[in-house]
């Protein structure tokens, strides 16, 4: 029972064909063995024993401490019927109003006055020293980018070993 962090685990290998057996079962107390004749007996490598399969259980939540039967029926248990219609139609409302929301905003045209602008949307005037410059003839004489695709690879990285980033001046 790993999932319920007992320390020492059986492995299911390890469990000899004598203790799938009622006598053996009802003297066992250790829950961790006991789980592990279960898995045994569920996996269907020794046949299928419903009756025993019932019984070991039954014993192993005698013996388990009642954190852990807590768990295991929690971890075993399967919703209802009723829960499971419950939980269908809880997700169909809320898929409904979603939708309902997503056709009103549709509907409303704009979606200005339920998300709030982006942070520079209310300054969206650019300063002169943020304005692009113009191309002037002293621009045009910096060398132009180099797409790097074009020739062969290793004379990309000899430019790329070559730079020296003290040389480039920053603007």
């Amino acid at each position: 029972m790993d999932f319920l962090g007992l320390d020492k685990k059986i492995e299911d290998e390890n469990v000899p064909i004598e203790h799938l057996d009622y006598g053996y079962v009802e003297k066992c107390t250790d829950a961790v063995e006991l789980h592990s004749i279960l898995r045994v007996l569920k996996s269907g490598r020794e046949g299928r024993y419903f009756e025993l399969e019932k019984f070991v259980e039954q014993r192993m939540m005698d013996v388990m401490s009642p954190e852990d039967k807590s768990k295991y029926i929690a971890l075993t248990v399967d919703p209802t019927r009723e829960e499971v219609r419950s939980a269908a139609t809880d997700v169909a409302d809320f898929v409904s109003q979603v939708k309902a929301d997503d056709a009103e905003l549709a509907s409303s045209g704009s979606l200005s006055n339920i998300a709030r602008p982006p942070r520079s949307a209310t300054t969206a005037t650019l300063s002169a020293s943020t304005a692009p410059k113009p191309i002037t003839e002293s621009s045009a004489s910096t060398p132009q980018r180099v797409d790097w695709k074009k020739g062969d690879m290793s004379s990309y990285y000899e430019k790329w070993g070559s730079f020296n980033p003290e040389e480039v001046s920053v603007v």
